[in-house]
């Protein structure tokens, strides 16, 4: 009887283990696709440091624990801080975010709000209770907004929009770059074996590298 208590006891230890955490994902990029190295990723849950890491690569995992809400804040210098809401075990826990570029000088630490780019989950669908939200965010219904807040979040929205069309273009943009660079390595391979004359390869290499260079022309005009 005790030997099974004992293993039941360890069964519902080695359950609650399981559940006491999830996965939270990230991949990150910048605008001007720089190395992601030195980014600085923290959660907070209730304005405390739960976790915070230096990463050197673009995909982040880190593991946070359940019955918990949390803000995701994602640093890198000379970039605009992002922070992610109301990450919890309930909701969409992989995302992808991109950094936009900053002129400004950022302290030491976590920023203000309004110097950073914020994006909530949907909390409409959280079934976790009320009171465990961060005692910071407020809720407001659009309906009890003010004819100039409303235009202020219209005006939000618009430009959400045409950040939302430029990244579709750098995105584009970006895999024809990556096309290029294939193109250049089946060239420079074609030659080596002697199956183009190198004459006629050196040309298509100047051509490939004129093509790259108006592309990342491109790029820079679109980051934002």
């Amino acid at each position: 009887m005790i030997r099974t208590l004992f293993i039941l006891s360890l069964s519902l230890l080695a359950n609650l283990a399981i559940a006491d955490d999830f996965k939270f994902k990230l991949q990150l990029e910048t605008v001007d696709h720089m190395s992601m190295d030195g980014t600085l990723v923290t959660a907070l849950e209730r304005g405390k440091t739960f976790i915070t890491e230096k990463v050197k690569d673009a995909d982040v995992k880190l593991e946070l624990e359940s019955g918990r809400v949390y803000e995701i804040w994602i640093q890198k210098e000379g970039y605009v801080p992002h922070v992610i809401h109301n990450v919890h075990d309930e909701g969409d826990n992989k995302h992808k975010v991109t950094l936009i570029k900053s002129d400004t000088k950022y302290p030491g630490g976590i920023p203000p709000y309004h110097m950073a780019n914020r994006v909530f989950e949907d909390v409409e669908k959280m079934t976790i209770s009320a009171d465990m939200i961060n005692d910071h965010v407020l809720l407001v219904k659009e309906e009890d907004l003010t004819s100039d807040e409303l235009k202020a979040l219209e005006r939000i929205q618009n430009i959400g929009k045409e950040q939302e069309k430029a990244q579709k273009k750098i995105d584009k943009l970006k895999e024809e770059l990556q096309k290029t660079d294939k193109e250049l390595a089946k060239i420079t391979e074609e030659i080596a074996k002697g199956e183009v004359a190198r004459t006629d390869g050196e040309k298509q290499i100047e051509k490939t590298h004129k093509e790259q260079e108006k592309i990342k022309k491109e790029l820079k005009d679109l980051a934002y």
